[in-house]
């Protein structure tokens, strides 16, 4: 049976403004960039089944990545890109459970603590919890090649905290950082606090139906180090347009390790990352990046 390589490629620039409160100034943007890398992931040498997704909500992105992990097989490959805006929220687990939930984190151990805050991907209709994300990959084969590349930012941690509005004085012509404005999430925060706990206590049980650790493994390529800002020109994220001139090359990265290095020296303003979580694999330093090596 042939091996599946599907890439589902994710654009989130407008969003509810009755939810939010806030518009995107540049709503294009990320859906250019969704359907650039899916120009790029389907072309010959790579030839994934790309699909883009356009503006998601909660309930339709998790629905469409529930039904591709359920069907993916030992040998098969999933990527999810995701271009929009990212950000931070507080932690309301209760405190005797959440140290119990694996969860990927920033710290050199690739696990987040009891008290470190859920990251979030803003969709139209409201915020996606890592937590949520982490329930899908853990119904995924165990042997399946799973990647993420997540052209977004968070909040920044409390100790190194950049406020976007402050780096915005800073920037040159339309260029923006693509995270949530913080007074924005800091509203949404307050507001839906009941909602949001509920939905991280629902995460946190379905977490544990689960093996622990994951039993796969999921390789993440991002746009920044957590106390830094992933940019966009005129809403275009610049991490994707670096990746994109680096994977059309005739002559690419032997590995995601070399890949990123790579993009690092591309990027001086933004330090792009490459982090696993789960079952390691030495996928990051045995495989050519995005290709059919075994």
């Amino acid at each position: 049976m042939a091996t599946q390589r599907i890439a589902l490629c994710v654009g989130s620039g407008t969003v509810d403004p009755g939810y939010y409160g806030w518009n995107d100034p540049w709503p294009q943007g990320p859906l250019d960039d969704a359907d650039g890398m899916a120009t790029t992931l389907g072309a010959k040498g790579r030839e994934y089944e790309a699909a883009v997704v356009a503006d998601p909500t909660i309930a339709s992105l998790l629905a469409q990545l529930t039904a591709l992990a359920t069907q993916l097989g030992p040998r098969d490959e999933l990527v999810l890109y995701y271009a929009g805006h990212g950000g931070r929220i507080p932690n309301q687990l209760p405190e005797d459970r959440a140290g119990t939930v694996e969860r990927p984190g920033h710290r050199r151990s690739g696990r987040a603590a009891a008290s470190d805050p859920f990251n979030v991907l803003c969709l139209r209709d409201g915020l996606l919890l890592d937590l949520e994300l982490v329930n899908i990959w853990a119904q995924c084969d165990p042997k399946a090649r799973l990647i993420a590349v997540m052209d977004c930012c968070h909040a920044e941690t409390a100790a190194t905290k950049v406020l976007p509005h402050e780096v915005e004085r800073g920037l040159a012509g339309d260029m923006m950082p693509r995270a949530l404005p913080d007074e924005v999430i800091a509203r949404i925060a307050r507001r839906d606090q009941d909602e949001l706990a509920r939905r991280q206590r629902v995460a946190a049980e379905e977490r544990r139906q689960y093996p622990s650790p994951l039993k796969g493994f999921v390789l993440t390529l991002g746009a920044c180090r957590d106390d830094q800002l992933a940019l966009a020109d005129r809403g275009r994220g610049e991490f994707t347009r670096v990746l994109r001139a680096r994977l059309q090359r005739k002559t690419g990265a032997a590995t995601y390790a070399r890949l990123v290095t790579e993009l690092v020296r591309d990027l001086p303003q933004q330090r792009p990352t490459l982090t696993g979580f789960g079952t390691d694999t030495g996928i990051a330093t045995s495989v050519v990046p995005f290709t059919r090596t075994p």
